[in-house]
């Protein structure tokens, strides 16, 4: 007898995938394990051989279908151990991709911006996935280094306000976000220089930000994920002063780690 749990892990792929685990037979000529699935109980049963490993996957199931899964352990001799426990599962149901970017970024020249896109959801069986970036604004025209993958990286050697489009296609589905660059040069008579925000604090429904402030100025706030990314992702712009000390309420959502700056930005 073999005891058997389950561990499941869904990642972008074309069809559902359960990855199944479980403890070796204490027996010491155990020759390998077999993991039978299917949909009904009482129907017919799929087998696959794993080997004399203790875990295996089960892949190409249907979206949203209830299978059951059990174990059986093998001797040296072929005589099969009775069924571990059953085990019941549901594979999630179709998630159509999704494609999201940073919306806006301010960088300083001369760097090297990695973007970054992300692309969530199911492949359609049979089809082909395609990504190109191209630019759109931009005073010149800047090199895209592996413009058809989702963290292509573009060099900017001159201050300016540039635009770059991803597109991703899969079968008939298009699907195209476009994300905005301030460049500036890193000088403080631009206002391009971070200047200090002080430790934020939370409230009920948000994040607070304060920093000192100069009447009738406008402000910026942006985050790096990394402190080595050369450049800031912008979660708003144009915020007025409020005086000597400025308060800002964020309620979207950030990731669990960030590095946060101010810029009184021309």
């Amino acid at each position: 007898m073999v005891f058997v749990c389950l561990v499941w892990a869904i990642k972008l792929q074309a069809a559902p995938s359960v990855r199944i685990a479980w403890d070796a037979n204490p027996e010491t000529n155990i020759k390998g394990y077999r993991i039978y699935y299917g949909v009904n109980l009482g129907g017919s049963t799929n087998v696959i051989d794993v080997g004399h490993q203790t875990t295996g996957t089960v892949t190409n199931l249907a979206y949203a279908t209830g299978y059951f899964f059990y174990v059986t352990a093998y001797n040296v001799f072929d005589l099969e151990s009775d069924p571990s426990q059953k085990l019941l599962y549901t594979t999630p149901a179709f998630q159509p991709l999704s494609l999201t970017t940073d919306d806006y970024l301010i960088a300083l020249v001369p760097s090297v911006v990695t973007l970054q896109a992300t692309l969530k959801g199911d492949h359609q069986p049979g089809t082909t996935l395609s990504i190109n970036w191209t630019q759109g604004a931009g005073q010149t025209t800047l090199p895209i280094a592996n413009a058809s993958t989702l963290t292509p990286a573009i060099s900017i050697g001159s201050p300016g306000f540039y635009s770059f489009t991803v597109k991703v296609a899969e079968g008939a589905t298009t699907l195209q976000k476009t994300l905005y660059i301030d460049a500036y040069q890193a000088t403080a008579a631009t206002g391009a220089t971070p200047l200090k925000l002080d430790p934020p604090f939370y409230l009920a429904d948000g994040l607070v930000f304060s920093w000192d402030s100069i009447a009738n100025h406008t402000y910026s706030i942006g985050y790096k994920r990394d402190l080595n990314d050369a450049f800031w992702v912008l979660i708003a712009r144009d915020i007025a002063s409020q005086g000597d000390k400025t308060y800002w309420l964020n309620n979207v959502t950030l990731p669990s780690t960030a590095f946060f700056t101010i810029f009184d930005l021309p």
